[in-house]
């Protein structure tokens, strides 16, 4: 595998434009987004001789003391069975000679499907289990590779289980793929008075009660406001726009009884995938089943902007009840989406000692993703 840099100064003869990103986290858009928080960006095209790919990594704390860059949703090129621990060593080195002194490790969050399919990872219902545990999963991934370096992360950044809806189909045959409950609680809503309505910018106040409110009763990290002002921002970069082919934006719904907002949507668009990313819904009125209209409306405007899937973003591993989140895997598997696992967050250290630090008082163990 062959890494290039390319310079994101388009003001320099000598830059090269990146190839399209596959997914939203590897975009310009996503990258300019996380610039404006204050995160150093790196960007680079990866060639493996038969496809090239960009890869965006974004500077990232470790620990108390410690620093690396992380690569969300790359590298989009995916390996043969077998070569995954291989490719991310190679890769990972010759990241090594690019990036600054101070980065201890490099993450990647990976695109990659898990392969731990086999009928042994699935219960008697058909429900999967889950991978082995971390120690296991390691020793497969550095099967081949020369150093054994690679660490399955102390924590996922992105959600590694998720619910993607096919969208490349028309409205009736989507609604007739649902569950009874789920397509009976979209036509309640609209019963009960329910409305969906594309939301404004300067709402987004409005939006934050409800998201706050939300992840609060949850029992999750809150993002500041900030940064929904800054996810806006980044869409109006006209450079950001025209390296993704001026195709990422973001989108804000709100469903509303009597012009009161009971829930909302933030959906991010990126060439023919959507992504419901952000979300709050009030304890007020909740018998007129508003989540449900509001996710069917935001898929229904998906499809319309030429958008063939809806990614859900994020479901417990299976449906074990006693899952804090089990009424969101419940919830979300209501529409006719497919599930998927990924591979989650693997580290490379750079700096072993340094990581093995950061990685025992890692503060980005937590009970939330972190995008």
């Amino acid at each position: 595998m062959r890494l290039q840099i390319q310079r994101s100064d388009s003001t320099n003869a000598s830059s090269q434009p990146l190839p399209p990103a596959e997914n939203l986290l590897q975009s310009e858009f996503w990258a300019r987004f996380k610039a404006l928080r204050g995160h150093e960006v790196f960007r680079f095209a990866v060639n493996d001789g038969k496809e090239q790919a960009p890869l965006r990594a974004m500077s990232r704390q470790l620990g108390a003391d410690s620093c690396g860059v992380y690569v969300p949703h790359g590298p989009e090129i995916e390996p043969g069975m077998g070569s995954e621990g291989q490719q991310l060593e190679t890769l990972a080195e010759q990241l090594r000679e690019q990036l600054p002194e101070w980065c201890v490790a490099v993450r990647f969050d990976l695109p990659w499907h898990t392969p731990y399919i086999d009928p042994d990872y699935f219960d008697e219902g058909g429900d999967w289990q889950g991978p082995p545990a971390a120690r296991m999963r390691e020793l497969r991934m550095n099967f081949g590779t020369e150093n054994r370096l690679l660490r399955k992360a102390p924590t996922d950044l992105q959600p590694p289980d998720t619910v993607i809806v096919n969208l490349d189909c028309s409205e009736q045959s989507l609604l007739a793929a649902m569950k009874s409950k789920t397509r009976y609680n979209i036509g309640l809503a609209t019963r009960r008075g329910v409305q969906v309505r594309v939301g404004r910018e300067a709402e987004l106040d409005t939006f934050y009660r409800l998201y706050e409110e939300t992840s609060l009763r949850q029992g999750i990290a809150v993002e500041d406001i900030q940064y929904f002002v800054d996810l806006f921002q980044a869409a109006k970069d006209p450079q950001g726009a025209l390296d993704d082919g001026g195709a990422t934006w973001p989108a804000l719904y709100f469903a509303e009884y009597k012009h009161r907002p009971l829930a909302a949507a933030i959906v991010l668009h990126h060439s023919t995938k959507a992504y419901y990313l952000y979300g709050g819904s009030s304890l007020d009125e909740r018998d007129r089943m508003p989540s449900y209209l509001l996710q069917w409306e935001a898929m229904r405007a998906a499809r319309k902007a030429g958008c063939r899937s809806y990614d859900l973003f994020g479901i417990p591993p299976n449906s074990a009840p006693h899952h804090p989140m089990h009424g969101l895997y419940q919830f979300k598997l209501g529409f006719p989406g497919r599930v998927e696992h990924y591979r989650g967050c693997w580290d490379y250290p750079f700096q072993p000692e340094l990581y093995e630090t950061a990685s025992a008082t890692t503060s980005l163990e937590s009970n939330a993703y972190h995008h």
